[in-house]
């Protein structure tokens, strides 16, 4: 009996092993088949809830070995909202710039913070427009900055993909929340030319990427869409090792359709 036991699980496990890997290939394909417009449009990455400067080091690399953007910077911010750069600094050809917090479980200090790294790029190194992607809570502070920073002294926002991130409106008495709230209201002040793309998991067809619902995610299209330009939603199916909250930053059909979106 354990016999057969074990040999069903070392088979799930060669069959999982198998589709995955071929899932990889292909999708490391379409990357390569990717047609990316080449110019100094930066795209600016922003992590969840405890991320760390390496959130998208995977999406980036992939990235850069397929030709299709360069890695430029990572910007942390310190504890006092002082800012340290570190990295290759090229900026003329797609560059991507990774943004991280020494405060990284806290969304209202992330949310004071960016839109003075945001200035430092357009004053400092002449970045007048940026794509956005982020994971998680990322996706509440791109939205703040996108509804309160739009001015002369920051970067225009072409185009934002939100992975993973939840945009209910939410129940409860916390001051925050109020605050949160309010913000969802002011969609009508994101650019009329922006562009957005979410991205959201399912695992096992459970209705969530096991920390946020697919409704969540479902829940910034009527928002936003009245006030925007474009507006596309992808869905993934899937386990916990390509789906899961965490996991959908280094899918590779995440890493593609972000591509496509952004360059193309």
């Amino acid at each position: 009996m354990k016999r057969v036991m074990w040999w069903l699980v070392g088979s799930i496990a060669a069959i999982l092993f198998i589709w995955g890997a071929s899932h990889e290939l292909i999708n490391r394909q379409r990357l390569q088949a990717v047609t990316p417009q080449h110019n100094p449009t930066a795209t600016v990455f922003v992590g969840g809830y405890g991320s760390t400067p390496h959130a998208f080091d995977r999406m980036s690399m992939q990235w850069e070995a397929a030709g299709i953007a360069k890695r430029a910077a990572v910007i942390q911010v310190d504890h006092n909202g002082g800012m340290h750069v570190t990295g290759q600094q090229t900026w003329q050809d797609n560059p991507i710039v990774q943004v991280a917090f020494a405060d990284n479980k806290d969304p209202r200090v992330q949310i004071k913070a960016f839109p003075k790294v945001m200035h430092w790029l357009l004053v400092h190194q002449h970045v007048t427009h940026i794509n956005l992607v982020t994971h998680s809570m990322g996706g509440g502070v791109a939205y703040s900055y996108l509804v309160n920073n739009q001015q002369q002294t920051q970067p225009q926002v072409n185009k934002w993909v939100a992975i993973a991130s939840p945009f209910e409106r939410l129940n409860r008495p916390e001051a925050f929340v109020k605050t949160y709230n309010r913000m969802l209201s002011r969609a009508d002040q994101l650019p009329a030319d922006l562009k957005i793309m979410t991205v959201g998991g399912n695992v096992w067809s459970t209705g969530t990427d096991t920390e946020v619902s697919v409704k969540g995610v479902q829940a910034l299209r009527p928002i936003v869409t009245p006030h925007i330009a474009h507006f596309e939603e992808h869905i993934l199916w899937g386990s916990p090792l390509t789906v899961q909250h965490s996991a959908l930053r280094t899918n590779p059909e995440v890493t593609w359709r972000v591509a496509k979106f952004l360059f193309e």
